[in-house]
């Protein structure tokens, strides 16, 4: 992701959080093995947010753009994480052990913190990784 011609900081700062997108995910068909269990999936767009998070695909690879207004979204996002939570574990987001949140940056974890209304001890995997 990172362009030499982008001279400006949030270009540098989103290449570096961003710049490195993998993930990997073991999976088992037997459902009585110990480990961890996906109950459910879900996914929320944020209306009128698509500038947040943006990439440009030009001859020269991508180039990727992240308004500062993204810190501000997730007491937008909170609600819905509350929700989807609430329907698939009949619990508050509060109650869970702890969450693995892939964020980009202290900042967005804290703002979790805050508007879920968690333990900070709750992500801690997501503060160390």
């Amino acid at each position: 992701c990172y362009q030499p011609q982008d001279t400006k900081l949030h270009a540098f700062i989103s290449a570096a959080l961003f710049g490195d997108a993998v993930s990997a995910c073991v999976m088992r068909a037997d459902d009585q093995a110990p480990g961890f269990k996906i109950a459910n999936t879900g996914s929320y767009f944020l209306p009128d947010s698509e500038h947040y998070i943006k990439y440009d695909v030009k001859d020269s690879g991508f180039h990727f753009t992240l308004d500062k207004a993204v810190m501000n979204s997730i007491k937008d996002v909170a609600p819905m994480m509350e929700e989807l939570n609430y329907e698939t574990f009949n619990q508050h987001c509060a109650q869970n052990d702890f969450f693995i949140f892939h964020t980009g940056g202290r900042k967005i974890l804290d703002e979790l913190v805050l508007q879920l209304d968690l333990e900070t001890g709750r992500v801690a995997q997501s503060r160390d990784s």
